[in-house]
């Protein structure tokens, strides 16, 4: 009990701003700098995060520790933002190795200093605190399902926006089109992301083996986030791509609702090279820092069109070119009627 009080703690304290330094007053502290390790986090374990070491400037070893953060942890990111998530650069002390058992809190690893975020997929959580799903990714896998539970376009217009906002490359997986009689239908309602915002989009089936080769060359050589409702397959389908059951699974509710399955974002190596990130499922993605000026920014097809007012919010203002286009057809009307739900979401 006195170990969870101490963690919160932590937490507490680096929100409100304290215990924040320099990178080169980590030298003042017990631990010298030059003694610290870099690695990654690749995985959260219950209390503890666990590091993969880095073993050369570009490349990272086989070696993992159970490691909890610093009581006087050092960061380059915001204080409202997470402390720590997957896909972190750390130094730290290492101390045991994930796997083996814990015999007391001195020889697990710490956590010292946590680098600057460069690209990031995260969400509002509660409206006031930035919950980061993945970090330093470099592409965003938005996987949904043709059918139980059928895709939501909504949400997929979301995570595009956050996947703008946080520097990945988006990418449509819809699974399960072994479920649906009507796929060309599905592939017609979908193409707008393929075709106007040049999006990559894959129809598999990860029960019938159908088209898995294709997610497979998407994945190589990067460094992926895989994201979603629950009940989709994403567990599943990183069983499929690495070859060993090390996710769990389970089936679909019977009112074709998700089931949580992951319970915490966790770091893959794919055997063809790269990495993936397989994370829990969402049903709620609230947009982070986003204001309703900011918001038609992050529809890019809106772009090319040219209004009245530079500063058009395209919801009310006269001559605007975006409606027009929607009244045309040449911007798609469910996109519209995101951007429209998004707009009064966001605060001013």
């Amino acid at each position: 009990m006195r170990q969870r009080k101490r963690r919160t703690g932590v937490l507490k304290s680096w929100i409100k701003g304290g215990d924040k330094a320099p990178l080169s007053k980590l030298q003042k502290k017990k631990i010298p700098f030059d003694k610290l390790r870099q690695g990654w986090v690749v995985a959260n374990s219950g209390r503890y995060w666990v590091v993969e070491e880095q073993s050369t400037a570009t490349e990272l070893s086989s070696k993992l520790y159970l490691c909890i953060p610093a009581r006087s942890i050092t960061t380059d990111n915001s204080p409202n933002t997470s402390l720590l998530a997957v896909g972190d650069r750390v130094w730290f002390q290492p101390g045991i190795r994930y796997g083996e058992t814990v015999h007391n809190e001195q020889a697990v690893g710490v956590i010292y200093y946590v680098e600057k975020r460069q690209t990031a997929l995260t969400r509002a959580k509660r409206g006031q605190f930035e919950q980061v799903i993945a970090a330093n990714v470099e592409q965003l896998c938005i996987m949904v399902a043709a059918d139980k539970p059928r895709y939501n376009r909504r949400l997929i217009d979301r995570y595009l926006v956050a996947a703008f906002k946080g520097a990945l490359s988006p990418c449509l997986i819809v699974n399960k089109i072994d479920l649906v009689d009507n796929l060309s239908e599905i592939q017609q309602d979908l193409a707008v992301y393929s075709e106007q915002l040049e999006i990559p989009v894959f129809f598999i089936s990860i029960y019938a083996n159908l088209h898995i080769e294709q997610i497979t060359r998407q994945l190589q050589g990067t460094i992926s986030v895989l994201s979603g409702p629950s009940g989709v397959g994403k567990s599943t389908l990183v069983n499929r791509l690495i070859g060993d059951a090390v996710q769990v699974t389970a089936e679909v509710g019977k009112r074709g609702k998700g089931m949580h399955t992951t319970t915490a974002s966790r770091m893959f190596r794919l055997p063809g090279g790269g990495y993936i990130v397989d994370t829990p499922g969402i049903r709620e993605f609230g947009i982070w820092q986003v204001r309703k000026a900011e918001l038609r920014l992050y529809f890019p097809e809106f772009l090319r069109y040219h209004c009245r007012y530079p500063d058009c919010t395209h919801i009310h203002e006269p001559e605007c070119g975006v409606r027009q286009a929607v009244l045309e057809g040449e911007i798609d009307p469910k996109r519209y009627e995101s951007y429209q739900h998004l707009y009064f979401s966001l605060p001013d």
